[in-house]
């Protein structure tokens, strides 16, 4: 038995064999193990053992464990681990050993504590990494040999097969001791450090860290084997352009403390894979968010190089990013290579590092603007920031009642709510947490647009199509960036115009009980259609009122019609819309029209919607 000190709470010392991957430039050791499962389970944590967890300011870095899906864990594995009938074997753990701090994980290891060695007889001395103590075995050149850490110090998280260990833990106390201890499973450590051989090239403009290094190694090792859900995908992954994009905008951590130019993470969806929030207090989620981006960038960014200097994706990088002619040379000289190589466009890290300051330059203040100014959405945030809804004890009891659920979920509710209680005496779950759900529910969400995904993307598809027609909206004295920062504030003014009509209402109405958006965003039977399709529809109908709300006259339909006047005018007649209602004629018509007769209602049933608008704007 290892004797523990005050400072230090040492494992027993397990035997190692290293290796490593060093075929190009990263070098990743590896130490490898088999370990009993009652070792597992006591030792091995998952991120919500960490006392207090749910307080903690997690930031996105940290936020590499994949959500645990018990219900999964429930059926499946423990189920085939208690199976008497069936053989039980799973594929290695691989677990990396991290600093922790008293806030959460820690960027890099502690100084070396004055830890004891391993008292054994053919060991070398020690290499300290923290609170990790290896020994080597005499002449083994470092391939193996013992090591331990200090729980107080390292926190040993499950990188790949976090369902497994979540499983084993689960299992413990549910059959023998025995069994448990006499099971073996092998393990690999990670120890992403460079005195454990750990060397990976320097990335640009970042502050080398543990996390940023593990990060990176996850996400490689995920993509190829079973996949993170969407979402994680586009929190961690550092080489696709879009995804590096979206992390623009979002807080670094759930804080109540807001951070400049960013949305809240605590208003960001990044957990579940619905990609929905009608309720709750979250305005829009990462998956959303990337669609988003797409829309403004105008492509996936997954471009086959035509030539070795193909003008589209020239074009691409100009308009879109503003490159100077240095930088632009530096990256058409990457879409040669690519040519060549025959493969798709990649650029390296140092290169998607230009393009996300460039996006952060000229497209993340107006995004965030958006996000930030649409009323809808300012009211959802204001009353967070107010009410202290974007501490992290707030935000985690949101997710664990409505994005977990199930028995893991309510026991992670309970868990929060009663530490809660211990930390501050006066807290009370109606006061503190369900009135605010309640509140933004009933008072802010309820039947609004804002909060549809689908009217979110429409919203987006009006601001970047309009976007690059702005020449006639604004000031054509302007440089592209003034241009850019003229139209976004113009269009959020006209949407905001739009919301206070009323209009931003689902059931808003045209006359007795008639829907305004019914042909529009609506199905004939008064349904929200959740489509790419009428998200368009949307959008284009949008466009018809940013337009005429900018036009010095607002035009009669009939003078739409003629479409005489050129500019914003034909813009305008250009985004009328009929499609959807075409369908809503088809859907109503019992009596049989001829071409001529389904035509003439089309047109009066998109006049009528065309005048609501106009009544709207010529209210004195």
């Amino acid at each position: 038995m290892i004797a523990n000190t005050i400072q230090a709470e040492m494992t027993p010392a397990v035997t190692y064999l290293r290796g490593e991957y060093a075929l190009w430039k990263y070098q990743i050791p590896y130490f490898s193990t088999v370990l009993p499962m009652k070792f597992i389970a006591d030792k091995f944590k998952l991120v919500d053992e960490i006392q207090g967890s749910e307080t903690i300011e997690w930031s996105i870095d940290e936020l590499f464990q994949r959500d645990i899906a018990w219900e999964r864990i429930d059926k499946e594995l423990i189920k085939y681990l208690k199976n008497e009938n069936r053989p039980q074997f799973f594929n290695a753990l691989t677990i990396a050993l991290l600093p922790i701090s008293s806030t959460g994980l820690a960027t890099s290891y502690d100084k070396e504590d004055n830890y004891p060695t391993i008292n054994e007889e053919g060991l070398e001395e020690p290499v300290q990494i923290g609170g990790i103590q290896i020994q080597p075995y005499n002449n083994s050149n470092g391939t193996a040999g013992r090591m331990r850490w200090d729980v107080n110090k390292v926190i040993a998280v499950a990188v790949d097969g976090q369902h497994r260990l979540a499983a084993m833990k689960k299992l413990n106390g549910q059959i023998d001791v025995d069994k448990m201890g006499h099971t073996s499973v092998p393990v690999i450590f990670l120890i992403p450090d460079e005195k454990a051989g750990y060397v990976e090239p320097q990335q640009p403009e970042e502050e080398q860290s543990v996390i940023a290094s593990l990060r990176r190694v996850f996400i490689d090792l995920n993509k190829n084997s079973r996949p993170v859900s969407r979402a994680r995908n586009i929190l961690l992954d550092d080489l696709d352009i879009p995804s590096v994009c979206v992390r623009t905008l979002i807080g670094e951590k759930l804080s109540a403390e807001p951070e400049e130019g960013k949305l809240p993470l605590a208003v960001v969806d990044w957990v579940s894979e619905k990609n929905k929030f009608e309720t709750g207090p979250f305005i829009t989620t990462i998956l959303t968010l990337y669609e988003l981006v797409i829309e403004v960038l105008g492509s996936t960014c997954n471009f086959e190089p035509s030539s070795e200097d193909d003008s589209n994706i020239k074009k691409w990088l100009v308009d879109k990013f503003s490159l100077d002619t240095d930088e632009l040379e530096d990256l058409m000289d990457r879409v040669k290579r690519c040519y060549y190589q025959e493969i798709p466009l990649t650029f390296q890290p140092s290169e998607i590092s230009i393009l996300k300051d460039k996006f952060i330059k000229k497209w993340t203040p107006h995004i965030i603007k958006i996000f930030t100014e649409l009323t809808p959405y300012k009211k959802i945030i204001a009353y967070g920031l107010e009410n202290g809804l974007h501490k992290p004890e707030f935000v985690n009891l949101y997710i664990a009642e409505e994005v977990i659920k199930g028995e893991y979920g309510e026991n992670k509710a309970s868990k929060i709510k009663s530490n809660m209680k211990i930390i501050d005496e006066t807290w009370r779950y109606e006061d503190r947490y369900l009135s605010h759900i309640n509140k933004i529910n009933e008072e802010y969400k309820k039947g609004a647009w804002a909060f549809k995904v689908v009217f979110q993307k429409a919203l987006f598809f009006s601001y970047g199509r309009l976007l690059q027609q702005a020449d006639e909206y604004v000031d054509e004295n302007l440089n592209q960036q003034e241009k850019i920062e003229q139209f976004t504030s113009m269009w959020i003014e006209a949407i905001n115009a739009l919301f206070a009509t009323g209009l931003g209402s689902v059931e808003a109405k045209l006359s007795g009980n008639e829907l305004f958006w019914t042909g529009i965003g609506l199905s004939a039977d008064g349904n929200i259609e959740y489509t790419k399709v009428a998200a368009s529809r949307i959008s284009d109908w949008l466009n018809v009122w940013v337009s005429m709300y900018w036009l010095e006259e607002v035009p009669t339909y009939a003078q739409l019609e003629k479409n005489e006047e050129g500019g914003i005018y034909d813009i305008c007649s250009n985004s009328l819309n009929d499609s959807g209602i075409k369908k809503l004629v088809k859907a109503r018509d019992d009596v049989g029209l001829d071409i001529d007769e389904f035509n003439n209602e089309v047109n009066k049933q998109t006049e009528i919607r065309f005048n609501k608008f106009r009544r709207e704007l010529t209210k004195d």
